[in-house]
């Protein structure tokens, strides 16, 4: 038979049933019976029925979980203060894989991110101040040393929100405490604050009272720009008030150390009934020596105390003041500048200058920490003398034609260097 013929014969073949004859598929079928639709017809009913009641049961606590959800989200949020990554990462897994993946990322951050009880942060803070020198890696191990196991990077973090981070914020809240005497300072603590504060290293010199000490230095400040002429700064400073009395001057002999403390410092403390009882030095030539030497000798006609502070070291008080001289004034004045081919800088333009910047450290500027605690200056002083020095009456006399040569050069530097 030809290969055409096999394909004909396949094509009118009967269909039957790949099992057995018997189980021929019919042609026809009959439709069903009235009765048959009517029951399936009732069993879908109930089966829908039965559905709905299933949903409507289950509806509530999918509210109460989508609801506690979204609290958790919420105070997620808050607590990481909107942080925007986070909040980017955990809306791409909600995209991906709904609320799990939400619940994914805030419980892998929550393992990072340590929650902190509030008794916690009380014993990290008592750890923090009774040794202001320890850092978090110190403090972890105190604390699990004390049954409370918190890593280095939690206490980290706990010390920023508790604004202890740093050493000088720390040596702060203490000099607060110490100043309202809510708090009796350790060895260790002591030492903490006079490392970062000078004027606390020499607490011991505090007054009761305005003018009645006063701590007082020379030092060399620089040379003036394309010169070889030195400059130093006198400086004067009330230990109760921290109100600095300073000028410049290019010589540093006694004489003119002298002629701060008779052109300005004591007019101006006599003329408020505040009268000056012990000046505080550091030792050495400019100030101490011989029975005749002129600095001792003025003070013993002042019927004044003269103490020192043993060393070569400056008062903390008057070495305070240096700084905010070099990192406030010196540093930020245009002529100043190292470079050469900026017009040379005369001593009576820098005195100028100088004149403005201590007028605004006495009335203006905060000084934090021991002993004004954020005041100027200017508000320790009695109301006469505040009043004064804001009119500007704190300016030193002429000098009378009966002083001598080193008194009248001394008082004519002082005009217009002196605080407004």
């Amino acid at each position: 038979m030809s290969s055409q013929s096999q394909k004909t014969a396949l094509y009118r073949a009967p269909l039957v049933s790949s099992q057995s004859p018997s189980q021929e598929l019919p042609l026809f079928q009959e439709p069903p019976s009235f009765q048959d639709t009517a029951q399936d017809t009732a069993q879908d009913t109930a089966q829908d029925t039965a559905q709905d009641t299933a949903q409507d049961t289950t509806e509530p606590a999918r509210l109460d979980d989508l609801e506690k959800a979204l609290r958790r989200i919420a105070n997620f949020c808050r607590r990481t203060k909107g942080d925007a990554q986070l909040f980017q990462n955990m809306m791409q897994a909600f995209q991906e894989e709904g609320l799990a993946g939400a619940d994914r990322v805030m419980a892998a951050h929550n393992r990072r991110y340590r929650l902190v009880s509030e008794a916690e942060k009380a014993h990290i803070r008592r750890l923090a101040l009774a040794h202001p020198t320890w850092g978090q890696v110190r403090l972890a191990a105190a604390l699990a040393e004390e049954g409370v196991p918190i890593s280095a990077a939690v206490v980290h973090r706990v010390l920023g929100e508790l604004e202890l981070g740093g050493f000088h914020a720390r040596g702060y809240v203490l000099e607060q405490a110490y100043s309202a005497g809510t708090v009796t300072l350790s060895p260790e603590q002591s030492h903490f604050l006079g490392a970062i504060n000078p004027c606390f290293r020499d607490r011991h010199l505090m007054s009761s009272g305005p003018g009645q000490v006063i701590d007082v230095d020379s030092f060399f400040i620089g040379c003036l720009r394309g010169t070889t002429t030195k400059i130093y700064v006198h400086a004067a400073v009330d230990v109760f008030s921290s109100y600095a009395f300073a000028f410049l001057h290019t010589s540093s002999s006694p004489d003119v150390a002298v002629a701060v403390l008779h052109h300005y410092v004591f007019p101006f403390f006599q003329r408020h009934e505040c009268p000056v009882h012990v000046v505080h030095t550091k030792k050495g030539r400019l100030f101490t020596g011989g029975t005749h030497h002129h600095y001792r000798m003025y003070l013993k006609l002042r019927a004044v105390a003269h103490k020192t502070t043993g060393t070569s070291q400056s008062g903390g008080f008057v070495e305070c003041f240096r700084v905010a001289v070099r990192d406030e004034f010196f540093k930020m004045l245009p002529e100043w500048s190292p470079d050469t081919t900026l017009p040379p800088v005369t001593l009576p333009t820098m005195r100028a200058h100088f004149a403005t910047w201590l007028g605004v450290y006495n009335h203006k500027r905060p000084i934090a920490g021991y002993p004004n605690n954020g005041m100027p200056p200017v508000v320790r002083l009695p109301s006469s003398a505040r009043a004064l020095a804001q009119e500007g009456g704190d300016r030193p006399r002429e000098s009378s034609g009966d002083q001598s040569d080193v008194g009248t050069v001394c008082s004519s530097s002082l005009q217009g260097v002196m605080p407004l």
